[in-house]
């Protein structure tokens, strides 16, 4: 008896393979036929030519150099007109887990090279289709030789005695004594079935296609276009989880209770093994999950490295060999060294603090992601602020507002800070664009973090500022014509607080040359001198198309130093003028003294009272006066850097 009981268990998992594999073999029968349909359309349309195909960044380094590079050579479909490089589409790639976005007119071309590799993936897989209808017939033979009442699945015991009404869930691997004898309950519990019952004892919690479902958590992306970032998670007992951002790294959210779970047998023509809803013990074990997601970090981390250094090559290439870029490069290093002490333990809170929630994913771009900074209190809704940091469009990271992030989630706030793609990943239309869905994420699911959705509230420093003041505009323009604004709403906004921002691009090409950000650098950044009215906001709110959306936007609380080189406080002085004459809720909060980098850096790495801080949170917590008179109490920051540290940065800051 044992001998079958093992052998059973076996055979369970061999079917489980055999159910992945038929699977697998489904969703590439219909990647092929849809990439073959694809092609001969592509094929009837239009012959198949080889053109020059100059990349974007060698046009650039043509206006700036005066001297053509090397052209790529692709093939093309010559009705794709000017070969624009922002026309994309989504394609799989055959016999892969990749599902990327191509550009359309090479879209082909792939699907030619892998077409040979799709077929050998096909020929593997029907292997295991083939031993499909052998292992369920030798696992339908053992059953009945084993009979209803020693059926094993997985973990579990199954037969007539039932669990005891009420009982909570079991999480540990034996079997809980059973109510009605001293031996352990062999009935059926949560999460399993009886073999030879099929599907008359489904239970509740329990879905079809487990194996496809922890499939598709290892695979979130594999056969479908990734739409919000999350994936599929089960619980210990093979139920499925609510849906969970990726690499979230923080607590998560608890299983469906079972009242709310839907109790339904599968399909009869659904291609399931007769227990699908089985509760299985994890092949490898916990450790090998570990040993798993380990690897992909590793991996994604190597990538993300190699792609820094090639961005990094090319931005060499815009630089060039200038004395003033070299001198501020310098400045930066001198300046870091000086901060390292507080450095050192604002990255130790942001990797190893509980609080702090790293790269959720809100989007399908390099770098859509975003970190949040929980409150310690868990009581109640807590009103949220998305921050979108600085950088000069070039050097910005979501890590940069691990210290605002958390001085604010001290006194009880939320804070998610939205990362971009930088320059020359990205220009400035990329940046407003990813700026622009991670404030949908934020609205659509804070929720779920124990944040108010009717309490949100738009930070942006330096050019982050700008980006988050484009993306605020350019979402108040379309609510008010015929553009699409299902993702979010300027409603949903109760303020927005701009901090060292440059609101007016025409003002600052030549002052921003003068510092170092060379003229065609910034230029290639804002996607031509033509666009810079476009991704001004000063400008913007100023034109006749524009000046009904502003009676849209929210409140607007800007913060500048007298003493900012970098972008001086007259930039902020006259948007909030230009706002004023338009009729708009707007204030400025000018700090005498302070350098662009004294409001975001120093003065929180200073301890003590910090004045802009207090304002932010004072406005946030003003309309809730208990929720204010609570929050507006918290222990006095203690110092991280020692003051003359802080004084000599001041001195070397490139800022």
């Amino acid at each position: 008896m044992k001998q079958l009981q093992e052998a059973l268990v076996d055979i369970e998992t061999d079917a489980e393979k055999v159910l992945l594999a038929r699977h697998q073999l489904v969703e590439n029968d219909k990647i092929r036929n849809g990439n073959r349909e694809a092609l001969t359309a592509l094929r009837k349309q239009a012959r198949t030519t080889k053109t020059s195909v100059p990349s974007p960044f060698e046009v650039i380094m043509k206006e700036m150099e005066g001297s053509s590079g090397k052209q790529l050579i692709k093939e093309i479909c010559p009705t794709c007109g000017d070969h624009d490089p922002k026309e994309h589409t989504w394609l799989m790639f055959p016999g892969s887990d990749i599902f990327a976005r191509v550009p359309f007119h090479v879209a082909h071309t792939v699907v030619e090279k892998d077409q040979e590799r799709l077929d050998l993936d096909t020929k593997k897989l029907q292997s295991f289709v083939k031993e499909k209808s052998l292992v369920i017939a030798e696992k339908g033979a053992l059953a009945g030789k084993l009979g209803p009442t020693c059926q094993r699945s997985g973990r579990r015991i199954a037969s007539s005695c039932p669990p005891s009404a009420g009982a909570p869930p079991h999480r540990n691997r034996r079997t809980p004594p059973c109510p009605r004898s001293r031996r352990r309950c062999r009935g059926p519990q949560r999460g399993s079935t009886s073999v030879a019952g099929g599907a008359a004892a489904w239970p509740q919690e329990t879905v079809a296609l487990p194996a496809l479902y922890r499939f598709r958590s290892e695979y979130p992306h594999h056969g479908e276009a990734p739409t919000s970032g999350v994936s599929r998670h089960r619980d210990e007992g093979g139920a499925r989880r609510a849906d969970l951002p990726d690499e979230q790294g923080g607590e998560e959210t608890p299983p469906p209770s079972p009242s709310s779970a839907a109790a339904s047998p599968p399909a009869e023509d659904a291609p399931l093994l007769p227990d699908a809803g089985v509760r299985r013990r994890p092949a490898c074990g916990r450790f090998a999950q570990r040993s798993g997601s380990f690897r992909r970090e590793v991996g994604r981390a190597a990538a993300e490295t190699f792609l820094l250094t090639r961005l990094t090559l090319i931005l060499l290439r815009y630089l060039g060999i200038g004395y003033r870029w070299i001198r501020q490069f310098l400045a930066l290093c001198c300046y870091t060294l000086l901060l390292m002490p507080g450095f050192i333990q604002v990255v130790y809170y942001y990797f190893f603090s509980s609080q702090v929630h790293r790269s959720v994913v809100y989007g399908d771009q390099p770098r859509n992601r975003l970190d949040l900074y929980m409150p310690t209190s868990t009581t109640g809704l807590k009103p949220v602020v998305a921050f979108v940091t600085g950088g000069a469009w070039i050097i910005g990271y979501k890590g940069w507002g691990a210290l605002l992030g958390r001085r604010l989630a001290e006194r009880g706030i939320i804070v998610a800070c939205i990362d971009y793609r930088n320059f020359p990943q990205g220009t400035i239309g990329d940046m407003v664009e990813d700026a622009s869905q991670g404030i949908a994420f934020v609205c659509k699911n804070i929720a779920s973090y124990g944040g108010d959705p009717s309490r949100i509230y738009l930070v942006g420093q330096s050019a982050g500022a700008h980006i988050a003041a484009c993306a605020l505009l350019n979402q108040a323009i379309r609510e008010c014509g015929e553009g699409d604004t299902s993702s979010w709403s300027v409603s949903q906004l109760k303020a927005y607080f701009g901090i060292s921002g440059g609101y007016n691009l025409l003002n600052l090409v030549d002052h921003f040359h003068r510092r170092g950000l060379y003229r065609s650098i910034f230029l290639s950044i804002m996607e031509g001198e033509e666009s810079l009215q476009k991704f001004s906001p000063q400008v913007m709110i100023m034109q006749s198309s524009a000046r009904s959306a502003v009676s849209l936007l929210p409140r607007i609380i800007l913060f500048h130093g007298t003493s900012d080189y970098s972008i001086p406080s007259v930039e902020s002085q006259a948007f909030i003028d230009a706002l004023q004459q338009q009729g708009a809720k707007a204030d400025l909060f000018l700090y005498e003294g302070k350098t662009h980098t004294d409001l975001f850096l120093q003065d929180p790495l200073r301890g003590g009272r910090d004045k802009m801080l207090e304002e932010i949170a004072g406005v946030i917590h003003s309309e809730d006066p208990d929720v204010s008179a609570q929050h507006l109490v918290v222990p006095v920051a203690r110092r991280l850097v020692p003051e003359f540290m802080l004084k000599l940065a001041g001195k070397v800051s490139p800022f």
